[in-house]
C-alpha cells in the first residue's frame, strides 16, 4: 500500500499488526516498508516485538526490512 498520508499508513500498520498478532501469536514474520517511523510506532502500539531491522532501498525508496515476533 502506498500512501502519502502518514497517519493513514500508521493506522493501517497498527490494524495489520494487531490482526496478525491475534491470528498468529508467537510467529516470526518479515515485512518491508519505507514508512519506518510510522511502522515502528505502530509496532509499539500493537505490542509487536521488532527482532531485527536492516536498511535497504526498495523501488528507489530508502526502506527497512523488519523481522518481527507477533
Amino acid at each position: 500500500m502506498r500512501s502519502h498520508n502518514l497517519k493513514k499508513i500508521k493506522d493501517f500498520y497498527k490494524v495489520l499488526l494487531k490482526t496478525l498478532r491475534n491470528v498468529y501469536s508467537g510467529v516470526k514474520t518479515v515485512l518491508i516498508t519505507a514508512s519506518v517511523n510510522q511502522f515502528e510506532e505502530a509496532a509499539t502500539d500493537a505490542e509487536v516485538s521488532i527482532i531485527h531491522s536492516r536498511k535497504v532501498v526498495h523501488g528507489g525508496l530508502p526502506a527497512k526490512i523488519y523481522v518481527i515476533k507477533l
